[in-house]
């Protein structure tokens, strides 16, 4: 689903933890407009969904559709580029049911843009089907949207969920524990990315 994330003006930026000291997130005042946003990331489920409409309607059989259908793949190495050589996710993460409600990773700007405008086209294809009103657009958050977002209305905060790392002892995100990338201590839980909704969201 998706949720409603309000309008209003924020502090986008922070100097804080400024590892490649860029200065390229100086605090600056942002306004947005009330907008929508996907309550979790998009899963290898609803990935493949789009990449099997690609194969029905673009069959890559057909020499003609082959980079069409192929430019929609995920990069799968990229499992490789930081977890070294890695055949098992890199063979099975995308399409192995076992892994069905992670997120999809190995995404480009590119191929998440036409995502947005396949899925745009299908559920309003849908809803005209249905003699529904059909003016859905979707499309990727600025990053003044993403960042309000992410922040969950806390203002100056290091995380979504205070400046501490762990809440009440436990982990509040999916991200790596230990010396990157060669060892993972899995204090989360997990190795590598986690199941959608495996932690409370933020205040949105």
């Amino acid at each position: 689903g998706m949720v409603l994330i309000e309008g209003g003006t924020f502090t986008m930026g922070s100097v804080q933890d400024d590892v490649l000291f860029d200065w390229n997130t100086t605090p600056t005042k942002q306004q947005v407009r009330s907008f929508y946003m996907d309550e979790a990331e998009v899963t290898n489920t609803e990935y493949l969904f789009y990449l099997d409409w690609m194969e029905k309607v673009f069959p890559p059989k057909d020499s003609q559709y082959r980079e069409l259908y192929q430019s929609a793949v995920p990069d799968t190495l990229v499992w490789r580029d930081v977890l070294g050589f890695n055949e098992l996710l890199t063979e099975n993460y995308l399409r192995h049911p076992a892994y069905a409600e992670y997120p999809v990773v190995g995404v480009s700007w590119k191929q998440a843009t036409a995502f947005c405008e396949w899925r745009t086209h299908y559920l309003n294809s849908f809803l005209e089907g249905k003699k529904k009103s059909a003016e859905t657009d979707f499309r990727l958050p600025t990053e003044a949207q993403w960042e309000k977002a992410s922040r969950g209305e806390l203002i100056g905060k290091l995380y979504p969920w205070g400046d501490e790392l762990l809440k009440n002892g436990e982990h509040q995100a999916n991200i790596w524990q230990g010396e990157f990338p060669h060892l993972n201590t899995k204090d989360d839980g997990f190795f590598g990315t986690a199941p959608v909704h495996s932690f409370a969201a933020n205040n949105y």
